[in-house]
């Protein structure tokens, strides 16, 4: 069975570019009822990554790429990073860091995922 996907646009978005770095910091919001959702959670980046291809909206891919938080079985979800680059872009340049930030309203619960 095909779970449904579902979006959430960023909050807050702020890209920085230099001349030789890039960088996006972004904020969601995910409701307690999204997260619970089956399927997958989708974290859209509004923001086009430079050099990127961008979205694709034929295929529901948003501007900038997005972040999922895929459901691989019962109470296990894979956080996946995807944007898209043309085939002639040399590999060797481009280079992600990720660092994902995840607490809870109450702050009780947090965590810190790096790639």
């Amino acid at each position: 069975q095909i779970m449904d996907n579902f979006h959430i646009a960023p909050q807050f978005d702020e890209p920085s570019v230099t001349t030789v770095t890039y960088r996006q910091k972004l904020a969601w919001k995910i409701t307690e009822e999204n997260w619970n959702k089956p399927g997958c959670l989708v974290l859209e980046l509004s923001t086009v990554i430079p050099g990127s291809l961008g979205g694709v909206p034929d295929i529901n891919i948003p501007t900038g790429g997005f972040v999922d938080f895929g459901e691989i079985f019962d109470n296990t979800r894979a956080v996946r990073f995807y944007t898209l680059w043309p085939n002639d872009e040399k590999v060797d340049k481009i280079h992600v860091d990720a660092v994902f930030r995840i607490k809870s309203n109450d702050g009780e619960t947090s965590a810190t995922l790096k790639t």
